[in-house]
């Protein structure tokens, strides 16, 4: 997955990665995406669930995430 100058605003997921979720086996770089408003029961923002990822320039505000655990942490910059 390759992504350069978007924005996720208001995105809603069941359980994991509100803006965006990267699974294992994937590798995803993103420059200057822009995540607003976003929800997930874990990551609102970005979920890294074994996958690799490379973001640069990026934004996340006003993210939230309704469960909170050591072993699955929100992405912040």
């Amino acid at each position: 997955l390759n992504a350069t100058d978007c924005v996720a605003e208001n995105c809603i997921a069941a359980s994991d990665g509100g803006g965006m979720y990267v699974g294992g086996g994937v590798a995803a770089q993103i420059r200057n995406l822009t995540f607003i408003g976003c929800h997930a029961e874990s990551g609102g923002g970005i979920y890294l669930d074994g996958g690799e990822l490379l973001a640069v320039g990026c934004t996340i505000r006003a993210c939230t995430a309704s469960m909170a655990s050591l072993s699955k942490r929100l992405m912040r910059w």
